[in-house]
């Protein structure tokens, strides 16, 4: 599914959503440089990508967990490379996490709480997200796969479950 706009979600009733094996493609360009992802859910994969050759500064705003049962990337599809900025919110995240030079902060905090093995692979990002990162697992490992610059003012790094293995990076 590839949204180029705002996603809402509610309550379903006795409805469900289902993703198991899907990937969801929040989307900026030209038509939707701004996206907002409202209420709390799950999603399988889910992909925050750059289209068009924006000549200006993108965003994607969160309100509750969007709790990501795969993979969370950014990547951008060719052309020029602009910021996207992600705010407010929570990623709880179960597969790994992939940045990219069109990342560049904002302070949604992240969660990773997986039960296998997990990565983070800040890429080529031009900043980290300024939220809280919590490493709450009950099984398996997070590891480094870059670099990682959580050293934001008022930006908290804990480990309350799990081990978290800084893959010999600093």
């Amino acid at each position: 599914i590839t949204v180029m706009g705002n996603w809402t979600h509610t309550s379903m009733g006795t409805g469900s959503l289902i993703t198991t094996g899907s990937t969801v493609v929040f989307a900026m360009g030209y038509t939707a440089p701004n996206i907002t992802v409202s209420g709390g859910h799950t999603l399988n994969n889910v992909q925050i990508a750059q289209y068009a050759n924006p000549s200006y500064a993108t965003s994607v705003t969160l309100s509750g967990t969007l709790t990501v049962n795969g993979d969370l990337t950014y990547l951008t599809y060719g052309g020029t490379v602009n910021d996207v900025t992600t705010d407010g919110g929570t990623f709880d995240i179960k597969g790994n996490f992939t940045g990219a030079d069109i990342m560049t902060g904002g302070t949604t905090a992240i969660t990773f709480s997986g039960t296998g093995a997990q990565t983070y692979n800040r890429g080529a990002a031009q900043d980290e997200l300024a939220g809280d990162i919590t490493v709450n697992k009950a099984s398996g490992t997070l590891t480094l796969a870059s670099a990682a610059a959580w050293d934001a003012a008022n930006q908290d790094v804990t480990v309350s479950q799990g081990t978290f293995d800084t893959g010999g990076f600093n």
